[in-house]
C-alpha cells in the first residue's frame, strides 16, 4: 500500500525535503494544497525568485507565453488574465510568512519572469511587510528583464543582501539602463531610510551602472549598527563632488569591506570616513588604470584607517579585464611607494591581483617579509596578466629568495617578479652549504626522539616573467630544494590549467603566447625536480636518527613536529 504524503510523520518529511530539487519542491507547493503545517515550512522557506508567489495565485489567472528578445534569448513570461484582487491573495497569505530567502543561484534559477503590468497589479494589491520573515534575497541579474520590483518586499525583518549585476564583458546590458529595471532598482535602494529599524549584517551591490544606488541610501547604510561586510560599487558619476557626508562614526561596526570602482582615489576618499577598528578583510577592484601616485594615496589611506592593526587579507586590482583590453602592462610599484603597507603588520594575506606590481629588489623584499612576520598569502606580481612589457624596474634575484626562508614561518603562497637567472648565480649557490630540513630534539612530552622541521613552509612560488632556460632546470630545482622543501609547485605569469594550455587560450579568451606555454612547462619540470630532491634530502637527514638510535631510546617513538617554534 502506498502512503500518502499527509500521513508521513514530519521527521520523514523533512529528510525527503533534504534531498530534493528546489524546483521540485515548488512544484509540490503548487498542486498539492493539503501538506502540513511543518511540510509547508520547508518547501517555502527557500524560492529562486520573488516572481514564484505566482504560484499561490488561482491558476486560471496564469497566461504564460514565451517572449525573445532582440539579442535572440528566450524567456517564459507570466502575465494574468484579468486584473486582480485582494481576493485572490487567500494562498500567498498563508504561505508568505514561510518565506525567509530568495536565491537564485544554480538549481534555485527561477524558470519565468513576470511581465511589468502584472507586477504593478501586485503592487497595488499587496500590503506592505507582506513577507514579514523575509531574511536573506541573494539575486544574480543576467538580464534587466529579469529585475523584479524587490522594494515591494522591503522590510525590516531583511538581514543579508547580495544583488549583483552580470558583468558587461560577460553579457552586455543596455546603457543606460532601461525602465522598468532602472525604477525598479532605484526604488528598491531609495526605501531602505524608511525601514526602521533596519538591522543588515550583509549589504552586497555589485556590478551597478550610475544612478541605480544613489548616495543617500550610502549615508543611510553608515548608521546601521549591525551591518558587518559591505561589498559596493563606487562610480564617479553617482560622487561627481567625490564628497561623502557621513555624520558621527560611519559603518561603525564593518568587518569585511569590498569596493568595485572606476576610480580610485575616489574608493581612497570613502575608505578614510569608514571608522571601524574591526575590518579584517579589505578587496578593492578599480577598473582605472593606476599610477604610482594613485597607489600611494589608496595604501596611505589603508595604512593609516583604524582598523590597521587588525586588517588580516588585503586585495587590490586596477585597470580593465584581461579580456576586454590585452595589450595593456602592468606598472610597476616603487619599493618605496609599496614599503607604506608595511604598517599593517597582522596581514595575512595580500594580493595585487591585476594591473600592478611590487617592483622589488633583494633588500626591499627582505624588509617586506621582516615587516609581515604572519604572512602566508603574498602575491605581489600581478597574478591576473599574461604580459609584462619591458621595464627597468628593479626584481629580486634567486639569491634573494633566501629572506623567504629565513624570515617566513608561515609563508605558504609567494608570488613575485624574479629576475632572469644566470649560470653563474645558479653555481655560486649551489657552493653554500644547505640548511637543514630538520634538527633533533628530546620531546620528553612524548617520551619521543622529536625532529623539529626548521625549513620554510612554502608551497606555491609564483615567479612572475623570470624566464628560464632549459639547461638550468635541475640547478633551480637544487637551490630551491635546499630553502623550500615542500615546494611542489612554480608558475610563470600566473596560473594555467591544464586545458588551457592545450588549447593556448585562457578561460576569459585571451591568447597564450607559445614563450608563455614554454616557460610554463619549464617551470613545472623545476617544481617537479625540487620535490624529488627535497624528497631525498629528508631521508638523508632523517636516517642517522633511526639507524643511530642507543639501545636507552631504541623503543622510543619518533615524532615529526610541524610547528618549528614550539
Amino acid at each position: 500500500m502506498t502512503a500518502s504524503i499527509l500521513d508521513l510523520s514530519p521527521d520523514l518529511l523533512t529528510l525527503i525535503f533534504a534531498h530534493c530539487l528546489p524546483e521540485s519542491l515548488i512544484n509540490l507547493a503548487a498542486t498539492c494544497r493539503r501538506l502540513s503545517e511543518h511540510a509547508l515550512s520547508q518547501i517555502w522557506s527557500t524560492i529562486p525568485s520573488f516572481g514564484t508567489l505566482a504560484y499561490t495565485l488561482p491558476r486560471e489567472l496564469w497566461v504564460q507565453e514565451v517572449v525573445k528578445e532582440s539579442d535572440g534569448i528566450t524567456h517564459d513570461t507570466l502575465s494574468f488574465a484579468r486584473p486582480i484582487d485582494s481576493s485572490a491573495l487567500a494562498r500567498f497569505r498563508k504561505y508568505a510568512p514561510y518565506v525567509k530567502i530568495v536565491d537564485d543561484r544554480g538549481p534555485h534559477q527561477a524558470r519565468f519572469t513576470i511581465s511589468p503590468s502584472a507586477w504593478d497589479n501586485l503592487e497595488d494589491v499587496l500590503p506592505p511587510n507582506c513577507l514579514p520573515n523575509l531574511q536573506s534575497i541573494h539575486k544574480f541579474e543576467i538580464l534587466p528583464v529579469m529585475v523584479e520590483p524587490m522594494h515591494i518586499f522591503l522590510c525590516n525583518s531583511l538581514r543579508n543582501l547580495k544583488y549583483e549585476i552580470v558583468p558587461p564583458r560577460l553579457i552586455r546590458w543596455k546603457d543606460p539602463v532601461p525602465d522598468p529595471a532602472k525604477r525598479w532598482i532605484t526604488r528598491f535602494f531609495a526605501g531602505f531610510p524608511s525601514i526602521a529599524p533596519m538591522r543588515l549584517i550583509s549589504f552586497q551591490f555589485l556590478g551597478s551602472k550610475p544612478g541605480l544606488c544613489l548616495p543617500a541610501t550610502l549615508v543611510h547604510l553608515a548608521t546601521i549598527s549591525t551591518l558587518h561586510t559591505l561589498s559596493i560599487t563606487l562610480l564617479s558619476d553617482d560622487y561627481p563632488d567625490g564628497v561623502f557626508l557621513f555624520d558621527g562614526s560611519p559603518f561603525a561596526s564593518l568587518r569585511t569591506v569590498k569596493i568595485q570602482t572606476n576610480s580610485t582615489l575616489l574608493c581612497a576618499a570613502f575608505l578614510r570616513e569608514i571608522r571601524s577598528s574591526l575590518i579584517e578583510t579589505l578587496e578593492v577592484d578599480s577598473s582605472e588604470p593606476v599610477t604610482p601616485h594613485d597607489f600611494r594615496a589608496l595604501a596611505t589611506v589603508i595604512a593609516d584607517c583604524p582598523s590597521a592593526h587588525v586588517l588580516k587579507r588585503l586585495t587590490v586590482g586596477f585597470g580593465p579585464h584581461p579580456s576586454e583590453r590585452q595589450d595593456q602592462d602592468p606598472v610597476p610599484i616603487p619599493p618605496g611607494v609599496f614599503a607604506i603597507l608595511h604598517r599593517l603588520r597582522d596581514l595575512e594575506e595580500v594580493i595585487l591581483k591585476r594591473g600592478c606590481y611590487a617592483a622589488l629588489d633583494d633588500a626591499a623584499l627582505a624588509a617586506t617579509v621582516k615587516a609581515w612576520i604572519r604572512i602566508r598569502v603574498a602575491k605581489l606580481c600581478s597574478s591576473g596578466t599574461l604580459r609584462f612589457g619591458v621595464s627597468d624596474a628593479p626584481r629580486v634575484t634567486l639569491s634573494g629568495l633566501a629572506a623567504i626562508k629565513e624570515r617566513c614561518q608561515a609563508i605558504e603562497t609567494i608570488e613575485i617578479p624574479l629576475a632572469n637567472i644566470t649560470h653563474a648565480e645558479v653555481d655560486h649557490l649551489l657552493t653554500l652549504k644547505p640548511p637543514r630540513i630538520y634538527e633533533p630534539v628530546i620531546d620528553y612530552m612524548c617520551e619521543g626522539l622529536g625532529l623539529f622541521r626548521t625549513a620554510c613552509p612554502l608551497k606555491s612560488l609564483g615567479v612572475g616573467p623570470s624566464v628560464l632556460l632549459k639547461e638550468d632546470i635541475t640547478g633551480v630545482a637544487a637551490v630551491l630544494s635546499q630553502w623550500f622543501p615542500w615546494l611542489h609547485k612554480i608558475h610563470y605569469l600566473t596560473e594555467l590549467s591544464g586545458p588551457e594550455l592545450d588549447i593556448l587560450e585562457t578561460s576569459d579568451g585571451v591568447p597564450i603566447d607559445p614563450q608563455v606555454e614554454e616557460q610554463q612547462w619549464i617551470w613545472s619540470q623545476v617544481a617537479w625536480s625540487t620535490d624529488v630532491y627535497a624528497s631525498i634530502r629528508e631521508e638523508e637527514q632523517k636516517w642517522p636518527y633511526w639507524g643511530n638510535l642507543d639501545e636507552a631510546v631504541a623503543s622510543w617513538v619518533l615524532i615529526e613536529h610541524s610547528d618549528a617554534t614550539e
